[in-house]
Order: structure tokens, then sequence, then C-alpha cells
């Protein structure tokens, strides 16, 4: 390399770093300059408060905009439907200041019992608490004039704490879903419904014989077959709250029974995870043990097997009239006296999506009839994700999912 060369690259190196430097040192004025000179709300949809706001919206400036977004509950289930912003970026007059709203959807951070995933940010300039305030009380106001909202949510409570001191907290509210929105054979919805609307029904005939009047669920079947939304679904056709137990967190079972909150049901999410319910082996006292940090900073082990777990769920402690429901991608992985009668007395698999579930779906989201055979092993989470993620028109979608011969 000659000695030009090697100046030439060095200057482009130095200017690039320059540039470089030079990019940062603007973003990093623009978002100080934003920090001192603006005042930002932001709300996401998985608190009530956002449906306010897009309601308050609707009667104030949404009709003005070019991007509009129809809304009338996650999954369809309020009785009527809001005309509110689209996503993107908008200008509106709120308070007699001119405010710049974001709505924007992130599909990638998804979660199970949340729903699908907005969130809308209302920047203004300068510091000004008052508009704060009156954007509170007008939602405040707004909120008294819908009586919906107690009645279309559910509660998620999640398990704090250790085996001694732990409690259920009230974690989050979501929305209610219909059962109409579960896109599994009808002949396998109507049974389970029954199944429980009958254990429900039979409280006296358990006590009369002597028997734990308690019920457990299994289902079962691969990933993003919709276990997670059948069950919230059930929850809301029976007016039921969730208490959502980790499976990592198994060794919390016993305080976490006995303090059930009442009117709600006990789920545990992909149970197989934790190795202590796998089928006994010689290894299983071993892998049962878990490690936790003594006050003077010593370590311990702390024994938990799936003996603990028998107990715990057929014992004293469990409550009359609960309800638990386990799901599982692999059964195979569940030790068979976890599933004995008794202890798991409905199972149920949730497969692949069929004719008659592609036909509910394509009804529900296209209305349109769907006259074609769809691919072998289509995941109702697959055909979802074509629709609300990737925003598939109804020819597209029938090109992904067609089956050929």
């Amino acid at each position: 390399m000659d000695k030009q060369t090697l100046i030439a690259g060095i200057i482009t190196m130095c200017g690039t770093a320059v540039l470089i430097s030079f990019r940062q040192i603007i973003l990093n004025g623009f978002w100080w300059l934003t920090r001192i000179a603006t005042t930002t709300i932001e709300i996401s949809n998985t608190h009530v408060i956002f449906h306010t706001l897009m309601e308050y919206l609707e009667r104030t400036t949404a009709l003005k905009l070019r991007a509009v977004r129809f809304m009338n509950g996650p999954w369809g289930q309020l009785p009527y439907t809001t005309i509110s912003v689209g996503s993107g970026l908008h200008f509106i007059q709120l308070f007699g200041r001119i405010a710049l709203v974001v709505l924007s959807e992130n599909p990638q951070s998804m979660n199970h019992w949340m729903g699908e995933k907005l969130s809308v940010r209302i920047t203004i300039l300068g510091k000004h608490p008052e508009f704060v305030s009156r954007l509170r009380d007008a939602l405040d106001e707004t909120s008294h004039r819908i009586s919906y909202y107690s009645e279309s949510m559910m509660k998620v409570y999640t398990y704090k704490g250790d085996e001694k001191y732990g409690n259920w907290t009230d974690t989050l509210s979501i929305h209610k879903r219909n059962m109409n929105t579960i896109y599994i054979p009808t002949v396998q919805k109507n049974r389970i419904i029954a199944a429980i609307k009958e254990f429900h029904q039979s409280e006296s005939n358990h006590y009369q014989k002597g028997v734990p009047h308690h019920l457990g669920v299994m289902f079962y079947g691969p990933p993003g077959t919709g276990k997670t939304s059948l069950i919230q679904a059930l929850a809301s056709h029976f007016d039921v709250h969730i208490c959502y137990l980790h499976s990592s967190e198994l060794r919390y079972i016993q305080n976490a029974i006995a303090l059930l909150p009442k009117n709600a049901w006990l789920i545990i999410e992909d149970i197989d995870s934790n190795n202590v319910i796998h089928p006994q082996t010689d290894d299983t006292t071993e892998a049962g043990k878990t490690r936790r940090i003594e006050k003077n900073g010593a370590l311990a082990q702390v024994e938990f097997n799936l003996g603990q777990i028998l107990n715990c769920w057929d014992g004293m402690l469990s409550a009359e009239g609960r309800i638990l429901f386990i799901t599982t991608n692999r059964p195979e992985k569940i030790d068979p006296v976890l599933l004995r009668p008794g202890r798991i007395d409905i199972r149920e698999e949730i497969g692949y999506v069929d004719r008659e579930s592609l036909s509910q779906f394509c009804e529900s989201f296209y209305g349109k009839a769907a006259n074609f055979d769809i691919k072998p092993q289509t995941t109702v989470c697959a055909l979802q994700n074509a629709v609300i993620v990737d925003k598939l028109p109804f020819e597209d979608f029938k090109e992904r999912f067609i089956y050929c011969d």
C-alpha cells in the first residue's frame, strides 16, 4: 500500500468517525430538546383508560382525520363500534392546543393474556400540567358514561412472593373474550362448556358422597392452536377471573392454592416445562430440588417433588369448587400419576385448524365463506397473524393457506 492510499484511508476513517459522532450529537440534542420542551402522555391498551381515550377522541376530533380505526374490543365482544384514530401520526386540537397523537401497533410483543398490543402517545409543546389534568378529567367524565367496562373486563392475578409469604396480586385487567372467537370444532366447544356446567351443578352431590369438589382440566396440542385463548373465553363465559401461576413457580403451589381468590380459576401454562412433573426416574429427587437464598446469604437446598404437588392438589388446603387448568404441548412429558381422574378430569386436544374452524374464522374476519381445504398443520395463530400482522386481503389469505393435492 502506497503512502497516498494510506493517508486517504485515514482521512476517510476520520471523516466517518466525525460524521457518526455529529449524527449522535444531533440525535442526543433532539432527544434532550424533546424532553425539556414537550409534554408526552403514554397509554397502552392493556389499561381500560386506553379505550376511554378512543371514545373521547371519537367525540372530539377522530371523525376529521384521514386515517381512522374501527374498534369494538380486541375480539369484537363490545355491543357497538367506536371510530377512533388510526395507526400513525395525527395532529389534532385538544383543549385549544395542537397535539401530536401517535397510535402504534406492537405485534411482536403480544402476550397471551393481554390481547392485541396497541399504544398511544399524545405530545404537546411546552410543560403544561394543566393540560394533563384536563385530559384526565375529560377521560374520567367519559368513563362515567360508559357502563360496559366493569362488565367486559376480567382480572388476571399472578403469584408474588415465596412459599411462605406470597400472595396473589391483581396484575392487570383484560377484556373478556366471546366463545364465538374461539376457532375449534363446535362439538368440542360445547362438550367442554357442558362439562364445566355439570361440575358447578354437582356441588351438593360431591358433599353427600364425601368426594372433594375439585375439577382438573388439561388442554394439550401443538403451539399456537389456541389453548390459552380457549381458557380466557371459558373464564369469560362463566364470569370468573384468572390466577396465573408460571410453571417455574410450582414450588409455591401449596400457598397458591390455599390463597386462591374466590371466583377465580387457577391456570398453569406449559406445565411440562418444569421437570418436576416429568415421569419418575432415579434422578427425580435431585431434579426436584430448588435453591433458595437464606437471610445470612448462604444457599440451601429445598426439597420439592411431585408428591408435594399431588398433596396440594388433593389436600385439605385446596378450596372446594376449585377449577384448575393446565396446558401442555407435550402431554407425554407429564407423569401419568398427575393425570389420573380426580386430578385431571377433562382432557381435550386442541389441534390444528379444520374445515369447520376455517369457515368460522373466514366468516368472522373476512365475512366470506372458506371454499377451500386448508393446508395441514395450520394453527389458528398462523391465521390470525396473516390477518392482524400481515393484513392479507382474502385472496392472498387463500393463496397462503389453500391446500392443493
